[in-house]
């Protein structure tokens, strides 16, 4: 499959499963055997595992949007510079509620197989995302 349906792809998902919520439909996004990368511990391989990491964001962040700022692609793999936004209305990695409105940004490779993300690296900017809760101060 290109790059670019790859990417179509990736952006319906992003669409569909994070930002809608509709987790009914995760399965036809993500290979039975789906793996996620993630430096950050997960909750476990296949599409429940990400499952649960997508309820947990959903659940501390409110009216959740997403975007892919930039892709490029080769074949079954692409990379994917996006960002996402949403208000932190609950508990988050043990930060209370804060009301505050925020900004995500990462970068991931995807690999698909079949039509679908296969396997996932991430880079999320984690500790930015912890300065704007207020939990860590900004680096002078």
């Amino acid at each position: 499959m290109a790059a670019t349906d790859n990417k179509a792809t990736y952006e319906r998902y992003l669409k569909e499963v994070w930002e809608k919520g509709n987790l009914d439909a995760i399965d036809e996004y993500l290979s039975p055997d789906f793996h996620n990368n993630d430096a950050i511990p997960t909750f476990g391989d296949g599409p429940a595992g990400e499952r649960k990491l997508i309820e947990g964001f959903r659940a501390a962040f409110d009216d959740f949007t997403t975007s892919v700022d930039s892709a490029v692609g080769d074949g079954d793999m692409i990379g994917v510079r996006w960002s996402a936004q949403g208000t932190h209305v609950a508990q988050f990695a043990g930060i209370p509620a804060s009301g505050k409105r925020v900004t995500m940004l990462g970068v991931e490779h995807l690999r698909f197989e079949n039509g679908k993300i296969a396997e996932v690296w991430v880079n999320f900017d984690f500790a930015g995302l912890l300065v704007q809760l207020g939990a860590m101060p900004a680096q002078g």
